[in-house]
């Protein structure tokens, strides 16, 4: 936990040295008003860019990789590895869909397993659009595909959730959604009915974007509540700024989250956007 903690510290205290870039001079009236509007837009861009998978409603075609390792109660490790597909279609891309694909290594205090989990396939669509202001919902299934049972495998889920985003200048953005997810076919264990509201801030400092968030959990079977904290760093990098790259770490704020999610998770997300937005 201290080497998580230092490394976390260091993160956030580089990404706020980073500097901002130096304003043009010389410049007449009108061209430095339209150049300073078309400026804001680019710099809200980027923002938007930077926050990626943590806005619902940012619909833009990517290809997005993630590795998280994550630890739980009674010496249980995940490393898991996934690629996300989404592609974006419809009059200003207001919909799209989406698989990802998850490989998984997972070990217990007595057994180990290694192998694919349970993928997620998404539908997604915006229903309000402003250039500061989103807003729209998803739905997803995750069938069972896992090729080992510890890693998978013991339930069909569904999921619908409704999420915003909004831009409040070029340098920050609030996210936020809920979502209800459940199981409508099990094969063990037991069903799953959970609730989960998020929001998070993310704030443009230099040329990177923090951010913060609350991620927490509602079983709504035993009525408990699983609140969770994350903070990390998101950085566009390469020509054209076409990757952006997600560094984070997120533990427990109870001992109930604690025992039922995570001692501590901390991963890096790469995401590459193919396209430039329209």
């Amino acid at each position: 936990m201290r080497v998580l903690q230092g490394k976390t510290e260091w993160l956030l205290c580089g990404a706020l040295l980073l500097t901002s870039g130096v304003p043009i001079w010389g410049q007449s009236a009108g061209t430095a008003s339209s150049a300073t509007s078309q400026t804001q837009s680019d710099k809200r861009e980027l923002l938007q860019e930077e926050v990626g998978d943590r806005d619902l409603t940012y619909l833009r075609t990517r290809a997005v990789f993630q590795y998280d390792y994550k630890e739980q109660v009674e010496d249980v490790t995940i490393n898991r590895a996934r690629l996300k597909l989404l592609y974006a279609f419809g009059p200003h891309q207001n919909m799209a869909v989406s698989v990802m694909v998850p490989v998984i290594w997972k070990s217990t205090a007595t057994q180990s397993a290694f192998g694919s989990g349970d993928m997620e396939i998404t539908a997604g669509w915006v229903v309000y659009a402003r250039d500061t202001f989103r807003t729209g919902g998803l739905v997803q299934v995750a069938p069972q595909t896992s090729s080992e049972n510890l890693i998978g495998g013991a339930s069909t889920n569904l999921k619908e959730a409704w999420g915003l985003a909004w831009v409040l200048s070029s340098r920050f953005e609030f996210t936020g959604f809920f979502n209800y997810k459940q199981s409508v076919h099990v094969s063990r264990g037991g069903s799953i009915k959970e609730f989960e509201p998020d929001v998070t801030l993310n704030i443009r400092v230099g040329k990177s974007t923090l951010f913060v968030e609350s991620d927490s959990h509602l079983d709504c079977i035993t009525n408990q509540f699983a609140p969770l904290l994350k903070g990390g760093v998101s950085r566009a990098f390469g020509k054209k700024r076409a990757w952006v790259a997600t560094v984070y770490v997120e533990g427990p704020l109870t001992e109930y989250a604690r025992q039922t999610q995570e001692i501590v998770n901390t991963g890096i997300d790469v995401t590459w956007y193919p396209f430039e937005k329209k």
